[in-house]
């Protein structure tokens, strides 16, 4: 505390008063103590400032991711893949209403090659399937057909599993947690789903767990995008950006993880904060 030590000083200095050097000790000492306190209150903001910046920095991390890049999908032409090497345009399986089928996958949500990244790996009676917590899956019920993000799906829930081309139910049997080796990746289809690692998925995932988004309500949110690539305009948009200046102008830059609806909608207008309503 300011002043401790010049009290000090004072109260035993003795009967005969305080001299001129006492004095001087006394206002050297609250100029030592007022240091002090202006170092641990600098100390203490320091702290506060480096808090704060990584509780932004773990947000961003634990953001919207999707499947890791060494899960399995279905394409047309080559087989089975990792998600990894697929690209917008290839053919992959999905499920429309219970039928399946091959879609183009549109575009990637959110991209990173980047090594790293916790997933959840459900273990089920066909199989298993790698994805983020926040990512939604479909399981079945005694009410039919429903959809939550993996990381609360529970052991002896039932997923919804394609055996032989034809879709399944198979139990839930043993949840493990690891971590990504090939990035990770949120493809985008017509339908909003897509087959991974055997289960059929939803392509959207939660901006965070503990929000409530439903499939039907990401796939409505996601209808200027699919209409975007169904009228060709991201041809167009690829072509204005290799013209001079066009990058700059429109935006182009291929630096941020997300695709550039989502990047609006979620750190721009910040809909997560809309989804606390829901």
């Amino acid at each position: 505390m300011v002043g401790a030590p010049a009290v000090d000083m004072l109260c035993n200095s003795g009967g005969s008063g305080p001299t001129v050097e006492t004095l001087e000790g006394v206002t050297s000492a609250f100029r030592m103590g007022a240091k002090e306190e202006e170092g641990e209150e600098e100390k203490k903001e320091e702290g506060e400032e480096k808090k704060e910046e990584g509780g932004e920095e773990k947000k961003e991390e634990g953001g919207m991711k999707c499947f890791p890049g060494e899960a399995i999908v279905q394409t047309q032409t080559r087989g089975a893949v990792n998600l990894a090497s697929v690209q917008p345009g290839d053919h992959v399986l999905v499920e429309d209403g219970g039928a399946l089928s091959f879609a183009p996958m549109l575009s990637f949500l959110h991209e990173t090659r980047e090594k790293g990244g916790e997933y959840i790996e459900l273990v089920h009676e066909q199989g298993r399937v790698r994805m983020t917590a926040n990512h939604i899956v479909f399981v079945n019920g005694p009410n039919g057909r429903s959809d939550k993000p993996a990381g609360k799906v529970q052991l002896g829930e039932q997923l919804v599993a394609v055996v032989e081309g034809a879709t399944q139910t198979s139990t839930v049997l043993e949840i493990n947690y690891k971590s990504a080796v090939m990035g990770m990746y949120a493809p985008l289809t017509h339908t909003g789903t897509i087959v991974v690692d055997g289960v059929v998925a939803s392509n959207y995932a939660l901006p965070d767990l503990s929000m409530k988004l439903p499939h039907s309500l990401a796939h409505f949110v996601l209808l200027p995008v699919r209409i975007y690539h169904a009228l060709g305009l991201h041809n167009v948009m690829q072509v204005l950006c290799k013209l001079p200046g066009g990058s700059d102008l429109l935006s182009c830059s291929a630096s941020s993880q997300y695709h550039p609806y989502i990047d609006v909608i979620y750190k721009k207008l910040g809909i997560q904060q809309l989804l606390k309503f829901v």
